[in-house]
């Protein structure tokens, strides 16, 4: 997700650095830069989500005694569902700030 933005947040400096050099760079470029870097975010997003459906599944089936004293079954998820859903909303703000 990390490399999405950098990757979305390139076509800005490109689009800005063609204003400065009188359109050197075309508006393609960086359009094609936003539409990368906004799926990248996405694909990474819905890659956390699914491990986080995967490893609530494979924690479920095991048995208390395998695992540690301090583990908590709820807090692995919610942390991991809260990064793919703000993920999701970062690809969101990427999408309306190109526009």
């Amino acid at each position: 997700m990390g490399l999405g933005f950098v990757v979305a947040r390139f076509g800005l400096f490109l689009r800005l650095l063609s204003q400065q050099h009188q359109g050197i760079i075309g508006q393609s470029q960086s359009g094609a830069s936003a539409v990368l870097g906004v799926l990248f975010v996405v694909v990474g997003a819905i890659a956390i989500l699914v491990a986080t459906a995967q490893h609530r599944r494979y924690i479920v089936t095991l048995p208390q005694a395998d695992l540690p004293m301090s583990y908590s079954r709820a807090f692995a998820v919610v942390l991991s569902a809260a990064v793919g859903l703000l993920g999701l909303l970062l690809a969101t703000y990427l999408v309306v700030s190109q526009t």
